[in-house]
């Protein structure tokens, strides 16, 4: 994990704090569901999402950045070079979409948790 968060750069302390920050309000939705929470929920995801947008940016900037400098990578392994580049610039979606899918399992336990429950067919009046 470590290692994934090192390849993508600088970009995923923001997914780091942000997503934290909602898991953290998924989580407190989950256990204690009020539909007041879910604005604040939806504005962390669409902020998580635009973190993680601009992580890849940014890292597809350093790639194309490294491969355009034709005394940095010589042309024997420009194409290795390319390769392992975009694959770093794939990180910041598989962290971020990891936190985005906890948040998502705890959003749905909190809304399932919310919604009135129907009443068993044995406790309805007969009539």
């Amino acid at each position: 994990m470590v290692e994934l968060f090192k390849e993508g750069g600088w970009g995923m302390w923001s997914i780091l704090v942000f997503g934290l920050i909602m898991v953290g309000s998924a989580g407190r939705f989950a256990a204690r569901p009020d539909r007041r929470q879910l604005p604040f929920l939806g504005a962390m995801a669409l902020t998580t999402v635009v973190s993680i947008l601009e992580a890849t940016w940014m890292a597809l900037g350093a790639v194309f950045k490294a491969l355009s400098d034709e005394q940095r990578i010589p042309d024997a392994v420009l194409t290795r070079t390319m390769w392992e580049g975009f694959k770093e610039c794939t990180r910041p979606g598989a962290f971020g979409g990891g936190l985005l899918t906890i948040a998502c399992l705890f959003l749905a336990v909190g809304l399932l948790r919310m919604t009135p429950r129907a009443s068993s067919p044995s406790t309805k009046p007969v009539l």
